[in-house]
């Protein structure tokens, strides 16, 4: 398995394992070569086993040269399948199910898209290839790089905003707002309730007796006396 030769072409690496012990290796097909095979296919020109054949021999990490003569066609045919069905979607309505998946598991408001996209937005040299293949530091620094790059071109520019995203990552502002809300509710009652029992005691003081006033008149008594 040359899993450096899988590396150098940017490919992400397949593997299939038979009941009979046997597994290969392999990479899909890009899309001009699925374009190639599919046309051959479907117009008839050779039999969908030669395909698979020729499909296996071009993607197949192993030696292919060096198999041995004994072995099965049919796990080189059902292999080749598999690869040709898994690079290419085989009708319209897969295609569309394809791109569906993509943006599942690839999010648009994902802090990873952001960066990526700024990145690309900054550096128009940099594929998506180039990108995946960098390490996590690398890629942080491009990214920080790039915003510094768009800040600069467009002031306008909004730089990722890493405390809102922690705060949203980590509850924390929604459990301190209902915190402050909590205890300033709870103040206001409390002062509330004291400023009412000094109009009251203050009335008693000056007035002996029942108490007859109302809440409002007892409050408005209390902003008389302390204005």
């Amino acid at each position: 398995m040359d899993l450096v030769r899988v590396l150098n072409q940017n490919k992400e690496l397949y593997n299939i394992e038979f009941d009979a012990g046997i597994e290969y290796q392999f990479r899909l097909l890009s899309m001009r070569e699925y374009r190639l095979f599919n046309k051959f296919i479907l117009g008839g020109i050779k039999p969908p086993i030669f395909i698979y054949e020729e499909v296996f021999n071009l993607c197949s990490l192993d030696a292919v040269g060096y198999l041995p003569d004994t072995l099965p066609i049919g796990y080189i045919i059902t292999t080749g399948e598999l690869i040709y069905h898994l690079s290419g979607s085989q009708d319209a309505n897969q295609l569309l199910f394809d791109i569906a998946k993509e943006r599942k598991e690839n999010p648009d408001d994902s802090i990873f898209e952001h960066m990526r996209a700024v990145i690309i937005t900054a550096v128009p040299r940099y594929t998506l290839y180039d990108i995946d293949n960098l390490t996590e530091k690398e890629f942080i620094k491009c990214f920080v790089i790039a915003e510094n790059i768009l800040s600069k071109m467009n002031p306008n520019f909004v730089r990722l905003d890493l405390k809102e995203i922690y705060d949203k990552l980590n509850d924390v502002e929604p459990v301190k707002a209902q915190v402050q809300k909590e205890n300033i509710e709870s103040l206001e009652q409390s002062l509330g309730y004291r400023k009412l029992e000094e109009a009251r005691d203050l009335y008693r003081q000056e007035q002996p007796g029942t108490v007859t006033l109302s809440e409002a008149e007892l409050a408005a008594l209390d902003r008389a006396k302390r204005g």
